[in-house]
């Protein structure tokens, strides 16, 4: 049991305790449109900021693809090594399987950084289209 919440219910207080009914908060309207205006405000400005992308200017979308391409070139050199080994020991052919599995797993993660910078490439393109899409669409009104 918490330290906070007495055990025995005779103990806990009530606000409805003795016959007292709490009352509605009143409302104001003008308050509630002067708060509803401000959340307006604030979500159109979350969104502006939002569509213009991080405030680091791109870096961290960088510092991923950066680890993204560092991962999968060990991961695939990384298996094609241990292909290679187990092969090796399998069959007694010690070193040629792994130096082969080491050459496939080598090309394995060139390929994938290729396909990496064709992906983000595409994606780059695609922003720079659309902002330039923007200024031409806030420049007409």
């Amino acid at each position: 049991m918490s330290p906070f919440v007495p055990s025995d219910p005779s103990e806990r207080r009530s606000d409805t305790a003795a016959g007292a009914t709490p009352e509605p908060d009143p409302v104001d309207p003008d308050r509630l449109a002067a708060l509803d205006h401000e959340l307006s405000v604030a979500i159109a400005r979350r969104r502006k900021a939002d569509d213009k992308g991080p405030p680091d200017g791109g870096r961290s979308e960088g510092l991923g693809a950066g680890m993204r391409i560092a991962v999968e070139m060990a991961a695939a050199i990384g298996i094609g090594v241990a292909i290679g080994v187990l092969l090796d020991r399998w069959l007694g052919t010690t070193p040629w399987l792994l130096l082969l599995f080491f050459v496939i797993g080598f090309a394995a993660a060139i390929l994938n950084v290729y396909r990496t910078a064709q992906e983000l490439d595409r994606k780059a393109k695609a922003r720079k289209a659309r902002e330039r899409a923007d200024e031409t669409g806030s420049d007409t009104r």
